[in-house]
């Protein structure tokens, strides 16, 4: 008897879009992930991508750039996403009230319909840091009721929760599939 060939096919990996404002933590977390190494934050133009794998489960994580053009253009970088994945800054509750108005506007397009959200509460190894129950308040997450999300808290630098996020993501994505 031969092996099914379907059997050994390698599974392809989940598309991730990850959006935040400038300065959030993604282009950071994405190598951080990545290599485990930190990476000097640079402005990000247009995209970044990589394969990250945690555990057994294969990501395709595009980092779009968090100028308003970029996230415009998602569809330039990523077709087909299965999830989300949305970076604030947990230090700075301007910005976080301000990244709330950015999630909605993209978390509620037709394209992104019942999509998966993981959002990571970025810096939170920083002394100024928001208690993570406070940054959830500020989103406004209680609210999104026509999908799965999950607030992790997270350092792009120590990589804190990092993979836990991801974990539950894939989870999610097992789960759905």
């Amino acid at each position: 008897m031969g092996v099914c060939e379907s059997c050994m096919k390698k599974a392809d990996p989940f598309n991730i879009i990850m959006f935040g404002l400038s300065g959030g933590g993604k282009t950071s977390i994405l190598y951080k992930l990545k290599t485990g190494t930190t990476v000097e934050p640079a402005i990000t133009s247009g995209a970044n991508n990589e394969i990250i794998k945690v555990e057994n489960t294969e990501f395709h994580i595009w980092d779009i750039a968090g100028n308003e053009s970029s996230q415009s253009n998602w569809k330039f970088f990523c077709n087909f996403p299965q999830a989300i994945v949305y970076v604030v800054d947990s230090t700075d509750s301007q910005k976080i009230l301000k990244g709330k108005e950015e999630m909605r506007k993209i978390v509620f397009q037709p394209d992104f319909n019942k999509l998966p959200l993981l959002v990571f509460g970025n810096k939170s190894d920083d002394q100024n840091s928001i208690p993570i129950n406070q940054v959830m308040e500020l989103l406004s997450l209680n609210e999104i009721q026509d999908r799965q999300w999950f607030l992790q808290k997270s350092s792009s630098v120590s990589g804190e929760g990092l993979f836990e996020g991801l974990k539950w993501l894939s989870d999610i994505l097992k789960m759905n599939n």
